[in-house]
């Protein structure tokens, strides 16, 4: 969750509803309550690369109809359901590395290395 906040992943917006409807699973369970919340909680749910895509109420609008279609699933399965989503993106489980490179300048000065098993 940190390093997908982080940006580290490639996600798109659809991704990052599905997966916002699934941390509120995580951390709020059935309740509604939180659901008004959300434009206050996107720096919690949404990928700190994507967030400016749309506006909080849009966000917003978005995940509640994601978090809707997933009535039902309790914190454990929403956790399964994050892990079996994300693990098929080619970075999962690399170690990744903000790096400052200065040889060559085709290249920006602050660079993200991720290292895995490929």
């Amino acid at each position: 969750l940190p390093k997908l906040l982080r940006g580290y992943h490639k996600c798109t917006k659809e991704d990052a509803v599905k997966l916002a409807a699934l941390i509120l699973r995580v951390r709020f369970g059935e309740s509604k309550a939180e659901l008004q919340a959300i434009p206050n909680l996107l720096h919690e749910l949404i990928p700190i690369d994507v967030i400016k895509i749309q506006n909080p109420n849009e966000w917003k609008k978005a995940i509640i109809t994601a978090h809707n279609q997933e009535n039902g699933v309790n914190c454990e399965n929403a956790k399964i359901s994050f892990l079996k989503f994300v693990y098929k993106w080619p970075t999962f489980g690399s170690a990744f590395f903000e790096v400052k490179q200065n040889g060559d300048t085709n290249f920006p000065e602050h660079l993200l290395i991720a290292i895995n098993k490929n």
